[in-house]
């Protein structure tokens, strides 16, 4: 993995050179010499880069590492199977107080509330590009993004949107929607939206009080509202990201 993504970033740096595209697929297994079959095979049936991806890759991952983590429990740890299925299923319950408690949750269970997240701001995405009700909007977003540049605008929408949300996933999902069109009409490719996203909104989440990535842990650590400005990585990274990201991108 780690010499792939070192030739990816060689290979990034010196692409108005190359006359051909390069596609770079992490394959799942490669310890055991197998995973590439998948890949190859639906390469060469036609297969699309995200169906290899969610068709091929992930569940097959997935699977060994499920597996593999409920043989360690139950034959190396010692632990009940029965009591290893619970967790998988109802998630994790530490026994006291103590640090082990930071590790409690997970589970099947655990995710119901996230797919009905996942399902409502799918929804909403549907509707709001099928009926092109932000159109005017995206217009507005489109002449700020010439004047004060893409990322900046970026990271207002990020706030606007997690602060009225509250909710990461609903958050991200609005700021593609939204900047979509104005990245695409500034002559961005989707990784800089991608980029600009990871470094902003997904960041900003957890600087909103009331954002429940941001409420949830300080209500889980006793900590109150005082302690974001603390929380260092969360506003140095995308301060960082947007004084070096001419560096990866030519327009701003």
């Amino acid at each position: 993995t780690a010499s792939l993504l070192g030739a990816m970033q060689i290979l990034c740096k010196a692409k108005a050179e190359l006359r051909h595209n390069v596609l770079f697929i992490f394959q799942p297994a490669e310890e055991f010499t197998k995973g590439a079959e998948y890949v190859l095979c639906a390469r060469t049936l036609g297969a699309s880069d995200g169906r290899i991806i969610f068709r091929h890759i992930l569940p097959n991952a997935a699977g060994t590492i499920i597996t593999s983590a409920v043989l360690v429990a139950w034959l190396v740890q010692g632990v009940e199977l029965i009591s290893v299925l619970h967790t998988c299923i109802f998630g994790y319950q530490a026994e006291g107080e103590g640090l082990g408690a930071i590790l409690n949750g997970g589970g099947l269970v655990s995710m119901i509330e996230v797919s009905i997240i996942l399902a409502i701001s799918s929804l909403y995405s549907g509707i709001f590009s099928d009926t092109n009700m932000l159109g005017e909007l995206q217009d507005l977003l489109g002449r700020a993004c010439t004047k004060v540049g893409k990322f900046a605008v970026m990271i207002m929408m990020s706030i606007a949107m997690v602060a009225i949300f509250c909710n990461q996933t609903i958050a991200i999902l609005m700021c593609n929607d939204l900047m979509k069109r104005p990245y695409s009409d500034c002559g961005s490719e989707k990784e800089e939206l991608a980029m600009d996203m990871a470094n902003s909104v997904v960041l900003i989440s957890g600087l909103i009080p009331w954002s429940i990535a941001c409420n949830v842990p300080l209500t889980f650590m006793g900590a109150d509202p005082s302690s974001v400005p603390y929380a260092l990585y969360l506003y140095i990274v995308p301060a960082v990201y947007w004084f070096t990201k001419k560096r990866w991108f030519k327009t701003r």
